[in-house]
């Protein structure tokens, strides 16, 4: 049986934030473009659903506040089972992402988009641009890849291990019954002895709870026993514990990137490993990889802008690995530095408000902020408004009316 074969200007692959947000951006230009869903929308959506202030910007400049935001109050850190300390922090903020990914969809269909639903790739051949699917062949100008995937906990345990995955990142949805110790406006950060890295925990709404772990094991059974140890604490009747892979790794070099660009095949969020190798943040640079392609296809910006902007993110990945490297490579590293911060409370708001909640610095001029915070010195650098200056400059600046608000956005 012949095949249904389908030709498309711009294709893109996966309707998460990512391939949704570069969607958006083409269709308010009127450039044809269609997603390619291997799931039926609306997908049930594992991850939490946490925004720094840098993701709400961009959420607000795609979305206009079509959804319904809270924000948590205060940061906790856990060390071997005790609070060692508190502090506010109203930056964080929960977005719930089933709505979140289907204001994305109206806004996309809105404005012209096709979604092809239930439709899986199987192959994908860059040399004669066409991708095969179960619904027929879809040939392309261009291709934007912007997929992700979904694992069973436990099954992760099972890959062989190697260099390149012995770092893993977890994140699942519980009922918040099973996290009565979970503060009910805060995020709780916890460190322990059992693997090296940290897990969290904060509110999703009344009923559910996100739960995570980012850590680095030596040994598939070392890992298997830790999230073993999760399951039986927040599953009941054998039940498992399904999340969604955080790939950490380190996104295409700016060499693979150029390469692929002349071969009109775009990465967006985690096809393109854009993540947080460190806090396992995904969801801004998801969104900002995607209005980045988005606004490179429909011309706003030229392929050397295209190729500064996402510079800038892979120096920020780079550096959050390194750091992921130093602080889980060293096993008195990290505890010493917990211990201190149990004194120095300014300065872990002041890491958290610079590095965390926006990119004004990136990883590696971290270790320099004590010298910032003690002696008070203005920060002669703003790696969040060089970045940012991707959406003042473009039409996207629909939400900035004044000068003040301008800085606002900007996070100056």
């Amino acid at each position: 049986m012949e095949r249904e074969t389908h030709y498309e200007n711009v294709l893109i692959i996966g309707a998460g934030p990512a391939g949704l947000a570069a969607g958006i951006e083409l269709s308010l230009a009127g450039i044809d473009c269609c997603i390619l869903e291997r799931a039926a929308l609306p997908k049930c959506k594992i991850c939490g659903g946490l925004l720094t202030p840098k993701a709400k910007e961009l959420y607000e400049y795609l979305l206009d506040d079509a959804v319904d935001i809270s924000c948590l109050e205060s940061i906790i850190i856990n060390y071997q089972g005790k609070r060692i300390c508190k502090y506010p922090s109203k930056g964080y903020h929960i977005v719930n992402r089933s709505e979140f990914d289907y204001a994305l969809i109206e806004r996309f269909t809105g404005n012209g988009g096709r979604i092809v639903e239930e439709c899986p790739v199987t192959y994908i051949s860059r040399r004669q641009k066409h991708v095969v699917t179960k619904k027929g062949i879809f040939h392309y100008q261009k291709l934007i890849l912007a997929n992700g995937g979904v694992v069973i906990a436990s099954d992760q345990a099972q890959r062989p291990l190697n260099k390149q995955n012995r770092y893993i990142g977890l994140s699942c949805i519980t009922r918040k019954d099973t996290c009565k110790s979970a503060a009910i406006d805060s995020i709780e950060v916890s460190f322990d002895t059992i693997l090296v890295g940290y897990s969290w925990r904060f509110p999703i709404n009344n009923s559910q709870t996100n739960i995570g772990f980012a850590t680095a094991y030596k040994s598939s059974a070392e890992l298997k026993k830790y999230i073993n140890s999760i399951e039986s604490e927040f599953c009941h009747n054998g039940e498992k514990l399904y999340g969604l892979y955080l790939p950490i790794y380190l996104n295409k070099s700016l060499a693979t990137l150029r390469n692929q660009v002349e071969r009109d095949v775009y990465y967006a969020g985690e096809a393109g490993g854009y993540i947080d190798t460190l806090t396992g943040e995904g969801l801004f640079f998801a969104l900002y990889t995607g209005i980045c392609a988005g606004k490179l296809l429909s011309k706003e910006i030229t392929q050397e802008e295209y190729l500064h902007y996402i510079k800038h993110i892979e120096r920020i990945i780079k550096s959050s690995s390194f750091t992921r490297n130093l602080l889980w490579g060293r096993a008195k590293l990290l505890p010493a530095i917990i211990k201190i911060s149990k004194f120095t409370k300014r300065l872990d708001s002041h890491i958290t408000n610079n590095l965390f909640l926006n990119y004004r610095y990136n990883y590696y001029t971290a270790f320099l902020s004590p010298f910032i915070c003690f002696l008070g010195i203005p920060l002669p650098f703003d790696c969040q408004k060089k970045l940012m200056r991707l959406i003042l400059k473009s039409r996207g600046v629909k939400n900035v009316q004044t000068k003040e608000q301008a800085k606002t956005i900007s996070g100056i």
